[in-house]
């Protein structure tokens, strides 16, 4: 029994010597700003956007989900192809089919961040946004939902630049605004 003892001393000093040591190469590591203790750190860790299957109404929340990765997190999408791959990574169905030739043939376009979204904007985002916005627009009602959500969908759909910049919308918009106004209240009716 003795010996027992005495062979788990002689253990646990060698524990604590081994723990004296990483202790200090933990210092090392965090006072000479190593990738793994940088900014990375101290991000804000996001979950990963939901699988992209080509959808166009799903678009713009796919790929502003994928830009707000890109800003949170700088220091994991330092050059386009780790942008690209990052979207490839996510994307299934028809989005993914769209994708496998271009990475089966590592096409030049994974390597531009700004050539590959153009390509993927083109193939996925609603050609019609504008129209179709003003036809969710004229369709909005609040029905029994409370209003902080009847106008969260309306400044979702307000806010598409596209809809108050193109003269031939701007009317609608204010066709459809023009129900809530009052002899107090009057809109601008430049353009924004």
């Amino acid at each position: 029994m003795h010996d027992q003892v005495k062979a788990l001393d002689v253990s646990k000093q060698l524990l604590i010597e081994k723990n004296t040591e990483l202790a200090g190469q933990v210092r090392v590591l965090q006072s000479s700003g190593s990738p793994e203790t940088s900014s990375g750190s101290h991000a804000p860790k996001l979950p990963l956007p939901e699988k992209y299957d080509g959808k166009r109404t799903f678009y713009r929340q796919f790929i502003n989900s994928v830009k707000l990765h890109f800003s949170v997190a700088p220091d994991r999408f330092l050059s386009d192809q780790s942008k690209t791959g990052f979207v490839a990574s996510l994307v299934r169905g028809p989005a993914l089919d769209w994708i496998t030739p271009y990475l089966e043939n590592k096409d030049a376009m994974l390597s531009s961040w700004s050539d590959f979204e153009s390509r993927f904007k083109a193939m996925f985002d609603d050609p019609h946004r504008a129209k179709t916005a003003v036809t969710k627009l004229t369709q909005l009602r609040q029905g029994r939902r409370p209003v902080v959500a009847y106008a969260a969908e309306f400044r979702r759909i307000i806010m598409m630049r596209i809809l108050i910049t193109t003269p031939k919308y701007i009317g609608s918009v204010l066709a459809f605004l023009m129900p809530f106004s009052t002899s107090s209240l009057t809109l601008p009716l430049k353009p924004i």
